[in-house]
């Protein structure tokens, strides 16, 4: 049995999707017309920092900063998590951006 991706690869294109498929990656290439700086901040579990020195030296030379936030890029059924709670990992960077990053526009995408 396989387990359902809660969105498309981009090998799979958006046609399976009814054009909604796009990563958040592609999805901001194609609104801005430009390739963005990419930075993995903790693994997809929100128990570890990947590189924090580098996403806050990024953050401070950034225009603007957009943070894919949320599960797993999986789900087995529909609503299948306990709660909404974020990873505190996940949250301590967006504060940790936030305060190094002042007065630039801050953008989330909840998954």
């Amino acid at each position: 049995m396989e387990c359902a991706l809660a969105g498309p690869s981009d090998k799979e294109d958006d046609a399976a999707y009814q054009g909604f498929g796009d990563t958040i990656l592609k999805g901001i290439k194609q609104i801005t017309g430009s390739e963005p700086e990419y930075y993995l901040g903790t693994d997809i579990q929100g128990k570890e920092y990947i590189d924090i020195k580098a996403i806050v030296q990024a953050a401070e030379q950034a225009n603007k900063i957009v943070f894919g936030l949320g599960e797993n890029s999986y789900a087995k059924e529909f609503g299948n998590i306990g709660n909404l709670t974020l990873p505190a990992k996940q949250l301590d960077l967006v504060s940790k951006i936030a305060e190094a990053a002042l007065n630039k526009p801050i953008v989330i995408i909840l998954v």
